[in-house]
């Protein structure tokens, strides 16, 4: 009867770690920004880069940018170079998955 008692006490602690988890992935996941504006690539915005002393750095990402380059400006040489470079199955694979193959 004791070791009942303890295997209880053990399974609803787990249980109560794992609603704790949960709740905070829950939150986490509605805390995220918005993805709205990246539907349209006309539309600049401005993110915060921290450097290594935890300064913050504006960054504008889209056409408001002085070095934008549209995609379509871009020699295909350099699309296929940096593809080469990340990886080599960049249009074939799915994406990171926990089953990572060893492909490379």
């Amino acid at each position: 009867m004791r070791s009942a008692s303890r295997f209880r006490r053990i399974l609803a602690a787990l249980a109560f770690v794992a609603l704790i988890l949960a709740a905070w992935i829950g939150v986490s996941i509605l805390m995220l920004p918005s993805v709205a504006p990246l539907a349209n690539p006309g539309v600049s915005m401005t993110i915060t880069v921290k450097d290594w002393h935890g300064k913050d750095h504006p960054f504008v990402v889209g056409p408001k940018n002085p070095r934008w380059t549209p995609y379509g400006a871009l020699p295909a040489a350099l699309k296929k170079a940096v593809v080469a470079s990340e990886d080599a199955h960049f249009y074939s694979h799915e994406g990171w998955t926990t089953r990572r193959s060893k492909r490379r």
